[in-house]
């Protein structure tokens, strides 16, 4: 709950509270009015400083009701015996506020504005957003065969100062991305409109770090039903430490892309028949392949952005020279782990990967087959210890020629790598987590991630990638 909304509540609290009791202590009385008086006013400004959302409409109507009952009462000069009717009345009325204030206090509780965990390095960050769209590769997942592959990805970097510039949101367009991700996760359309609220440690189009040197880079690939700020803690992070760090929407297998102009590339289910089809395999090996390609048209564009080609579609001179593809690292969840793995399998541009639940089930056996030629870490939840994404990465693991660790989380779920946790203290509860306390789950996926691209891109030596870490003991590692 945010303080003004504290400040609201416990105000209307003692507002009904004094209403009621002031029938017995007359000396209350007075008091009301100063009482309500500061309830009327941390309203405005509750909605002034931190804004409206939906969880606080039963404190409103409970200040109608609290207010009410205090002018009744304050205009009140002696403690009369009321009827047996006001009486009646008075008491449902009692009952009733009662419930809404219970109401008021587990709404913002239970859905409260997302509060990102402040990123550890030392640089304020700054962040850009791009279009892109490749004419060379038709767009399988819509009907009109002239479609040509459009993406959105986002750059996060170290900024050398952040004043005058604007914090960029969690989610564009939140008014058509909101309601979409809540329907997905079986929630009212209007039940993520407070994510528009949600502050996060990174500012539009801030001016980046004074030095002319290049930077490592790690380029991000969401997983299927994710976007490109689902693990922006995780990029905001690696900014703060000095990376640049870059994330893709792939369109149509994200929750919701949004292009400039407004137009929308909604998740299409129908890409991914159920689980178990007998087409399940080869057309998730088709969505992996995609996102592949994606990851690759994009280190195409900034490449040409790097050496300030005129061919290339990102404009932002001030990246220009910026990115050290010498130091590239990509990582990813699921889906988009599995595509990361295709890359680092195929492509030499690929220096270390670091997959999450890397869903090596869309991972074809010539890749399977391959030995990985860069460091590589994967990244389990408990709930995937075993499964068939495991077991086929298995092989991958036994034949990789460079240092190569694994570790499996207990307690954790597949989305506990996504910022599942700070949508709702209930996601355990609804199956969409592990038990795994949320906040620790993205410090942990954080140090070792941070650990494993310090250790391979800048070659920072870790003792967590020595050995298993007794500040984790959740986490069952090996290496190798």
């Amino acid at each position: 709950m945010r303080p003004f909304e504290f400040l609201q509540l416990t105000l209307t609290i003692l507002t009904a509270g004094g209403a009621m009791l002031s029938r017995r202590i007359p000396l209350l009385r007075p008091w009301l009015r100063y009482i309500a008086g500061s309830m009327l006013l941390a309203t405005p400004l509750q909605l002034l400083i931190e804004g409206y959302r939906w969880q606080n409409v039963p404190t409103y109507l409970g200040i109608v009701v609290a207010i009410v009952l205090a002018w009744r009462q304050s205009k009140s000069s002696s403690p009369a015996t009321p009827s047996k009717w006001r009486k009646t009345l008075g008491i449902v009325g009692s009952v009733m506020l009662g419930l809404l204030l219970i109401i008021s206090t587990a709404l913002p509780i239970l859905f409260p504005v997302p509060k990102l965990p402040s990123p550890t390095g030392k640089y304020p960050i700054g962040t850009a957003s791009f279009y892109l769209k490749d004419p060379n590769r038709d767009e399988i997942y819509t009907d009109d065969p002239a479609d040509k592959r459009q993406i959105m990805v986002q750059v996060w970097y170290p900024a050398k100062s952040i004043i005058g510039a604007q914090p960029a949101k969690w989610l564009d367009r939140i008014d058509i991305a909101g309601p979409t991700i809540a329907q997905r996760l079986n929630l009212p359309s209007f039940a993520l409109d407070h994510a528009k609220l949600t502050q996060t440690n990174s500012f539009v189009d801030a001016p980046m770090i004074d030095s002319t040197q290049a930077l490592p880079v790690v380029l991000y690939s969401h997983g299927w039903t994710g976007f490109r700020t689902v693990n922006l803690h995780q990029s905001e992070d690696l900014a703060s430490h000095g990376y640049l760090v870059v994330a893709i929407d792939h369109s149509y297998g994200s929750m919701i892309t949004v292009f400039p102009d407004g137009s929308v590339a909604p998740l299409k289910s129908s890409i991914l028949p159920p689980s178990g089809s007998p087409d399940f395999n080869p057309r998730f090996m088709q969505l992996v392949n995609v996102y592949a390609a994606d990851v690759q048209f994009v280190l195409d564009q900034l490449a040409l952005l790097n050496t300030g080609d005129a061919n290339g579609q990102l404009k932002a001179t001030w990246l220009k020279g910026r990115f050290d593809f010498s130091r590239l690292g990509l990582m990813g969840h699921s889906t988009g782990a599995a595509a990361i793995t295709r890359v680092c399998a195929t492509d030499t541009r690929c220096k270390a990967g670091f997959g999450m639940d890397v869903a090596a089930i869309g991972l074809s056996d010539d890749i399977i087959n391959k030995s990985l030629s860069q460091p590589f870490f994967a990244l389990w939840s408990g709930e995937w210890r075993d499964n068939n994404s495991d077991k086929r990465f298995m092989g991958m693991f036994n034949r990789a020629t460079r240092p190569i660790y694994r570790a499996y989380i207990t307690g954790a779920k597949h989305y506990d790598f996504i910022m599942i946790s700070l949508l709702s203290p209930l996601a355990s509860s609804l199956g969409l987590k592990g038990p795994i306390d949320g906040t620790r789950m993205m410090r942990l996926n954080n140090d070792y991630l941070l650990a494993f691209f310090d250790q391979h891109l800048r070659g920072m030596a870790s003792p967590l990638l020595a050995t298993a870490s007794p500040a984790y003991p959740e986490v069952s590692f090996e290496g190798r």
